[in-house]
Formats: structure tokens, sequence, C-alpha cells
């Protein structure tokens, strides 16, 4: 039997069944967490983000108008959380917690696991240095780096989500990209 779609559980949960939420957080737990954790950079306080996120969602579902996906819609509720987090703590960047983890879901194989062990540990290496590169990213590089080629957001959702244009989204993209690149290669350089 196949999954409901999100509407469908939304659907649900408006008529009472509280699972049909739970299963539709569940679905975008961990998208939200590592969109949190790119504005972040601390694992505590992007699950932090995450559940304040999770709650506003729960609070204000029945707003929830359906004029884009539910995902985008969570989206943008977690990264204006993650924003609040920030601003409450007065940090954006320096990620202090969780250096080196891979944060990425998926599985084993996805991930290089069962690749050599030197394989492995030069995948590592290079995974660490363009996470650390893209951690030195000015914020408006990052984020959009961060939900488009980690996340798979389209141009449009991402305009969305912080509220620019899709040529804006672009723009930032390629410059973003193109300083990842270079940082990246004057390190491997050195």
């Amino acid at each position: 039997m196949p999954e409901p779609d999100d509407r469908t559980l939304i659907k649900r949960f408006l008529a009472g069944d509280r699972d049909a939420l739970d299963e539709l957080l569940r679905r975008y737990r961990g998208e939200a967490v590592r969109i949190a954790l790119s504005v972040l950079h601390n694992e505590d306080d992007a699950f932090d983000a995450a559940q304040e996120a999770f709650i506003k969602v729960f609070r204000n579902i029945h707003k929830f108008g359906g004029r884009s996906r539910f995902s985008t819609w969570l989206y943008r509720i977690v990264y204006n959380a993650a924003l609040d987090v920030a601003r409450k703590k007065r940090r954006y960047v320096n990620r202090t917690e969780g250096k080196g983890e891979d944060q990425r879901a998926g599985n084993p194989a996805d991930r290089g696991e069962y690749a050599p062990p030197d394989d492995r540990l030069a995948r590592s290496e290079k995974e660490e240095l363009v996470r650390r590169c893209l951690d030195e990213l000015p914020f408006k590089y990052r984020v959009v780096i961060t939900l488009k080629d980690i996340e798979g957001l389209s141009y449009d959702e991402i305009a969305e989500m912080l509220s620019t244009s899709r040529g804006n989204v672009m723009s930032r993209l390629y410059y973003g990209r193109s300083r990842l690149r270079k940082m990246i290669e004057a390190r491997m350089k050195r």
C-alpha cells in the first residue's frame, strides 16, 4: 500500500488523526535539521530550531493554504526558526560541535562506507574540506548552496523560502559556487 501524500496526511490531521501529523513531520525531520544546521552550525541548536518549527507547524497547519508544496512551507518555517535561534544566541557561524560528522542521511553505500579504507579516508578528507570552506562562505551564499546542492530544492522553492527573486537565488548560487571552488582549489594547493 503506497504511503499517503502530504495533502492527505494534512487532511487526516485536520479531521482529528494526530498520528497523521507525526507521520508527516517524521517524513521531513532529517531535511529540517539539515536546513537549520546550515544556518546555525551547531547540532544542538539545529535540533532546537527544528523542534520550534514543528511546534509552529502543529499550531498553524490549518493555515497551510496549499499554494506551495508542504515541504516548501515547512522549510520556510524551519529557516525562520533557525534565524530566530541565531538571533537569540547572537551568532551565525563557526560550528563548535559536530565537526567532522557526516550530517547527511542515506544508506551506508551512499556515504562510501563500503569503499576501500584508503578511498573512504580520501573521500572523508575531501568532504571535510568542502564543509570547512562552505562554513567560511558568507551566509547569503552558504544558505543557497545548502538548499540547492544538498537539499535539492528548486530555484523557485528557495526564492520563496528566502523571500527573494529566482534571479537573486541563481546569482547567489553562481557566485557562491565560484567562491567555494576557488577556496577549495587554494587549500588543495597547500
